[in-house]
């Protein structure tokens, strides 16, 4: 049964990285906790967190360069499109201007339903 919670314990520590941060951290305080424990062993799995811990701020910091540019360039089409609504409210009050004294728009009140 141990074997089975082992192997058990080593694929959710495959398919779950923080499973694996997790078991390393136990195990370096269950070596800490030894008197005269392994110090290599120790010194081991303590550079293996410090790798893991660094590799994740790495992503981290990639990930945050991604959504800076991502930002960039979702302000990049805002700007664009502000012309765009200032000309189409600008052509609406233009159509409201020439057809509305000649009665020739409807409200949005006399639309039928489900339509503008």
């Amino acid at each position: 049964m141990t074997g089975t919670t082992g192997a058990s314990a080593a694929t959710a520590a495959l398919n779950d990285p923080m499973a694996a941060q997790l078991s390393a951290v136990k195990q370096l305080t269950e070596a800490m906790g030894t008197v005269g424990g392994p110090t290599t062993m120790f010194i081991t799995q303590l550079e293996a967190t410090v790798a893991t811990v660094k590799e994740r701020r790495q992503q981290v910091r990639a990930l945050i360069d991604q959504l800076s540019l991502f930002d960039e360039q979702l302000a990049l089409f805002e700007a664009s499109l502000q012309p765009i609504l200032e000309w189409s409210r600008t052509w609406v009050r233009v159509q409201e201007s020439v057809f509305d004294p000649l009665g020739l728009t409807k409200r949005r009140s006399d639309s039928p339903p489900g339509r503008p």
